[in-house]
Formats: structure tokens, sequence, C-alpha cells
């Protein structure tokens, strides 16, 4: 059913102006990894 179970990522995106930061909070090694090539939040 996918690599990434919904309960493991959850997105929040937020608005700043014209500037939508996407933020991403995991507990699994893949969003970790996802997190670290995003840079920090």
């Amino acid at each position: 059913k996918g690599i990434i179970a919904p309960a493991d990522l959850s997105i929040h995106i937020a608005g700043e102006d014209n500037i939508r930061k996407l933020s991403i909070y995991t507990h699994s090694e893949v969003g970790k990894q996802l997190s670290a090539c995003l840079g920090p939040n």
C-alpha cells in the first residue's frame, strides 16, 4: 500500500505572502531522509 503510510507522514503547508513553505513531520526512516533532502524546517 505504498512506502509511506499516511500515519507516518503529515504535511503542513503554510502561506506567507506569496511564499509557501512545506514542512514534513514524520517518524519513519523514509520521511527523515526526505526531510534531510529538503533541508531544515
